[in-house]
C-alpha cells in the first residue's frame, strides 16, 4: 500500500459496501469520526447513491441505492484490474 490513509474513493466504497447501516454502526465500522461521516453520507445521498431511510423504531438507516451498488461494482472492477 502506497500510504496509510484512504482515498475518497475508497471510504466513499466503505460506507457504500457498510450500508444498511444506522449512523452510529457507520461510524464504528468505517472509523471515521462524525463531522466526517455526517459529510459523506451528505454526499453520498445528494449524489443519490444512498437513501437515508425512517425505521418503525425511528432510527435513520443509511441504505445503498442502485446506482451506489452499481458503483460498489465497478470500484471492485478497476480495483481488480489494478491489483493484477
Amino acid at each position: 500500500m502506497l500510504g496509510s490513509r484512504r482515498s475518497r474513493i475508497q471510504i466513499a466504497y466503505d460506507v457504500i459496501v457498510a450500508a444498511p447501516a444506522t449512523m452510529g454502526e457507520l461510524l464504528s465500522i468505517t472509523g471515521l469520526n462524525h463531522d466526517t461521516l455526517a459529510k459523506y453520507l451528505s454526499f453520498l445521498t445528494s449524489r443519490g447513491l444512498l437513501e437515508k431511510v425512517q425505521k418503525l423504531n425511528l432510527a435513520t438507516v443509511y441504505d445503498p441505492t442502485t446506482k451506489g451498488e452499481e458503483l460498489v461494482t465497478e470500484i471492485e472492477a478497476v480495483t481488480g484490474m489494478l491489483a493484477g
